[in-house]
């Protein structure tokens, strides 16, 4: 939809529809959720791997703690997700 308005210089020129803005900032914002949400997907397999696949023995143990936590809060953000859909 396109919204012509008048203007005294030039007769009349076309500007966007309020809604086309919108929709702009719903895509961008669909956008850096599915970023983020693959970002968290691929955070919930490394540290799944770091701590199940045997490489815990190589890490501090700030690091072990910090991967673990990182597992456990990816599983409680798809437990919540699982009960939405």
């Amino acid at each position: 939809m396109v919204v012509e308005l008048a203007s005294a210089s030039r007769g009349r020129c076309k500007a966007a529809a309020p809604e086309k803005h919108l929709s702009r900032f719903v895509r961008t914002i669909a956008i850096i959720e599915r970023a983020g949400n693959g970002l968290g997907t691929l955070v919930f397999t490394w540290a799944t791997v770091v701590i199940l696949g045997g490489f815990s023995t190589m890490l501090t143990r700030r690091e072990f703690r910090c991967a673990t936590v990182l597992a456990f809060l990816e599983a409680a953000r798809y437990q919540q997700r699982s009960h939405v859909l």
